[in-house]
């Protein structure tokens, strides 16, 4: 047997295209969303995690508004 493989992220793959048209279904103003400070990431505009390991971050945030959790 080899070595122990380093456990493999399961971050969902999204092009910015997908991201954005999700972003347009759930949020008002998406483009401006997206661009905007946010502090749930740090002062950092939710684009500027896509595609980063803190991708998922920006998943969960809009799962959590697609089943009303987030204001």
């Amino acid at each position: 047997m080899s070595a122990a493989q380093p456990a493999v992220s399961h971050i969902a793959t999204i092009q910015p295209d997908d991201m954005e048209r999700e972003v347009e279904e759930l949020v008002a103003n998406a483009q401006e969303w997206l661009d905007a400070p946010n502090d749930r990431f740090e002062g950092r505009p939710p684009r500027a995690l896509l595609h980063t390991y803190e991708e998922q971050r920006l998943r969960e945030i809009l799962d959590s508004i697609k089943h009303g959790m987030v204001a």
